[in-house]
Order: C-alpha cells, then structure tokens, then sequence
C-alpha cells in the first residue's frame, strides 16, 4: 500500500521524522518532482548529509544535489576555517543564488556560522572566465 503526502505549494516549513533506510530519500526525490523548488535538508552530521546524498541521487539521478560543509574550526575560538571549505561554502551560496541546486542537505554542525547576506554576496561576486581581462585596480 502505497501512502501519498500532499505538499504544500507555498513556501512552508516541513518536519519529517521516523524515515526508516532510504525512504526519506525516496520521499525527498519524489517531493522535488512535485514542487519543482529547491529543498533543504538538516542532518545530523557529514556521515548522514554523504549518505542522504548518495541515497536521492539514486532515486533522482538527474538532480543537483550539493551537501554544505561543516566549517573545521569551532565559532568563537579565533581560528579561521580551511580556505577549501570556505570556497565551498561560497560555490554553493552561488549555485543557490543562480537557483542551481535541487537539493542542499546541511549538517547541523554547519548551521553554527553566519552565512553572508544574499544582497552583500551579490553585490560582491561576479563572473570571471579563463582569458578574461579584468584591471587590478577593479579586483
């Protein structure tokens, strides 16, 4: 027996719990077939956000699906996180920006920094391709 779940068109928040395997997998691909909008996922940690991943991409092989690191230092010990995790972070907020990531799973561990506000980035990011000439003075 099959059980269908009704989601909601405008923008809500949904608590899902008791997913056994990978049926919130199954769940979460079918939901963003139906929605057609990007969908975050909070986990417990980066074992779970892999597997989770691992698990919709096999149920939605076509989607874009992007895991957001857990910054490797803790808030508020002075230290700075790695540059590599930092460069995802930023890739990823620009994927969302340019709405190209169906699903964003984010460990609870990287929910505990400030993310940069959506106009700030903007304002200060653009596109530089291989052979473009760009003046140091406008860097």
């Amino acid at each position: 027996m099959q059980k269908t779940i009704n989601i909601p068109t405008s923008p809500q928040q949904i608590i899902l719990k008791s997913f056994a395997g990978s049926s919130l997998a199954r769940f979460l691909a079918q939901t963003g077939r139906q929605t057609r909008r990007p969908i975050v996922v909070i986990v417990e940690d980066t074992k779970d956000a892999e597997t989770l991943a691992d698990d919709i991409g096999f149920f939605a092989p076509a989607s874009a699906i992007e895991i957001l690191p857990s910054f490797d230092v803790k808030p508020y010990y002075g230290l700075s996180p790695h540059r590599s995790v930092v460069l995802n972070h930023l890739k990823i907020l620009g994927k969302l920006i340019h709405d190209r990531i169906d699903f964003l799973i984010v460990p609870k561990g990287a929910l505990f920094r400030r993310v940069i506000a959506r106009s700030i980035f903007e304002q200060h990011v653009f596109k530089l391709m291989t052979g473009d000439l760009i003046e140091r003075d406008d860097l």
